[in-house]
């Protein structure tokens, strides 16, 4: 456990990777002081079991190993998929022919 802030606990994976374990993945009762819950749950310094939940370029999301569903995981990344897909289909440039539609030489 690398630091702890109001939203959840950073984890160090390796000298130069870190990611965070969002505090709705900790299990710490709402209201009062989070920082005060998740240092008496997971002390600064400790070492912890974590998986990888998702990377989104630098970010690394995590999740504890009770929380992680293999379903879960699997739904997530095809929803992903499906997303990415949605988004590649409008920015295609289309056919050849329509690429020079306008075109007046």
């Amino acid at each position: 456990v690398e630091g702890i802030r109001p939203f959840g606990v950073f984890v160090r994976l390796s000298e130069d990777k870190t990611g965070l374990l969002h505090i709705g993945e900790c299990d710490i009762e709402r209201g009062g002081n989070p920082v005060a819950k998740l240092e008496a749950k997971f002390e600064p310094g400790s070492d912890i079991e974590v998986i990888v939940k998702s990377l989104d370029g630098d970010r690394i999301g995590l999740t504890l190993p009770g929380k992680f569903s293999a379903a879960q995981a699997a739904e997530e990344a095809e929803a992903s998929v499906r997303e990415y897909l949605a988004k590649g289909a409008n920015d295609s440039l289309g056919s050849i022919g329509s690429l020079f539609d306008g075109l007046k030489l």
